[in-house]
């Protein structure tokens, strides 16, 4: 059975001039699958319907500038990695671009194609980590869950435990004054009894118990 070629990274590249756009396609084509827009309109629909790892936009194009696109992707699509082309060096754009749009690299034209292979194998390794780091976030949030769930169940059975405990401590306490009572009343009607008996022995000769030592009952309780 044949092996089935593993699918190369996907790469878009958005220029609103059809020649750069085939000098950047046939440089990363041989490593990448690369999609192709002339504009932001174009380069959203390829978005929408294919997972794509690196974006590099240039900046300078009809509608909405690359800068702009580029910084609406990093709330739509946080996980690609951006590369802004721009014909002008301006430190102001520069700045915006690192600090607003979160693009991972700022390329001058003309770009050489081995800088331009290196920046896009870079961006994706960044995209393998951020996807890792990703994933770690989302198993730690799942393990917390999942520790925040046998951490309510401890409490739960401990609380349990307390008032079960409770109820076994009242019931002891419960039965203890219960005995104590009822041994208090054996011994209040024993001695009652023997005190009876003997008043009926002494007083007026009923031997109740003829075999009963009353006097020795009465001396030892």
């Amino acid at each position: 059975m044949p092996v089935k070629p593993e699918q190369k990274p996907a790469v878009l590249v958005v220029d609103d001039e059809a020649s750069i756009v085939r000098v950047l396609q046939h440089i990363l084509q041989k490593d990448y699958e690369v999609y192709t827009a002339s504009s932001v309109p174009e380069a959203e629909l390829v978005l929408e319907a294919t997972p794509v790892k690196v974006l590099v936009c240039d900046n300078y194009m009809q509608g909405e500038n690359g800068l702009s696109f580029l910084t609406r992707c990093s709330n739509s699509y946080p996980g690609i990695q951006r590369i802004l082309l721009t014909g002008f060096t301006e430190p102001e754009m520069f700045l915006a671009a690192i600090n607003d749009g979160h693009i991972f690299r700022y390329l001058v034209k003309p770009i050489l194609p081995n800088v331009l292979r290196e920046t896009v194998a870079e961006a994706l390794v960044e995209h393998q980590k951020q996807a890792e780091l990703a994933t770690i976030s989302r198993d730690y949030e799942g393990l917390k869950d999942q520790m925040s769930g046998v951490s309510g169940g401890v409490r739960r059975l401990r609380n349990r435990l307390k008032q079960s405990l409770g109820l076994v401590v009242r019931f002891l306490m419960t039965l203890a004054v219960v005995v104590a009572i009822f041994l208090v009343v054996v011994a209040v009607f024993g001695g009652v009894t023997l005190a009876a008996l003997y008043v009926l022995k002494s007083t007026l000769g009923i031997d109740v118990f003829k075999n009963l030592h009353l006097d020795d009952l009465l001396k030892r309780f």
